[in-house]
């Protein structure tokens, strides 16, 4: 079935039940909110951020995001369906991601074939009110590590001019053999490292956001810096 996220109630996906009970971590940063919940089934990861630009640099920001240095791990995007609501403006995108990782040395020789990992997103912006939705799931290597991702971005309580983006990921393992654990808690540090690259990027893009002769290189563009070109 389609894997799609329960907007009402962010920690619980459609057709499940609720999570049970957690233990929680938290650290709060100026602009910053990072919670990562653990128990003994899933890995459980929230971010929030808040960004001091407007919501409209910040989901341009968005599809300017890869390629670049600061998430190599990214090799490749490809818009697979787009489309735009004649009535409400909603613009629907569904994008395959194509993304590398290396395994830690504890990991088990031949647990997965390929280093490489097909990611499906689906996304929808709606210019109204100023939302943007994002959901991402692996398409390879599930039974070892599936991670789900919802992503929002609105505008700030605090500030209309400022943009908000909540980030929300469950990471589990069905691997087995003593490692689930241990696999999840590298899966849920491998996200929030990632998660933090991808932020310096987007900062990057809003500074420059503003430019008027702001030029965008495609994948495989000669002005690409190498180790993000498509092989």
């Amino acid at each position: 079935r389609t894997w799609a996220h329960n907007i009402n109630k962010p920690d619980v996906p459609c057709g499940t039940e609720s999570f049970p009970t957690r233990r929680t971590i938290s650290t709060e940063l100026p602009e910053t909110t990072f919670v990562l919940n653990c128990n003994e089934m899933v890995k459980f990861y929230q971010h929030t951020h808040t960004y001091q630009h407007p919501w409209q640099n910040v989901t341009y920001a968005f599809w300017l995001r890869y390629p670049n240095p600061f998430a190599s791990h990214v090799i490749g995007a490809d818009v697979l369906e787009r489309s735009v609501d004649p009535v409400t403006g909603v613009l629907r995108t569904t994008r395959l991601l194509l993304k590398s990782g290396v395994l830690p040395k504890w990991a088990p020789k031949g647990i997965v074939k390929s280093p490489e990992t097909f990611v499906i997103e689906e996304s929808e912006v709606d210019p109204k009110t100023h939302t943007m939705i994002t959901r991402t799931k692996n398409l390879s290597h599930a039974r070892v590590m599936q991670v789900e991702e919802t992503q929002i971005v609105k505008l700030s309580p605090e500030n209309p001019e400022w943009t908000t983006v909540r980030t929300e990921a469950r990471v589990i393992s069905r691997f087995g053999w003593g490692l689930t654990q241990r696999i999840e808690r590298f899966g849920a540090k491998r996200f929030a490292d990632n998660t933090a690259r991808v932020r310096i990027c987007d900062c990057s893009f809003l500074m420059f956001s503003a430019w008027p002769n702001l030029r965008y290189f495609p994948f495989g563009h000669p002005g690409t810096p190498r180790h993000v070109v498509r092989p």
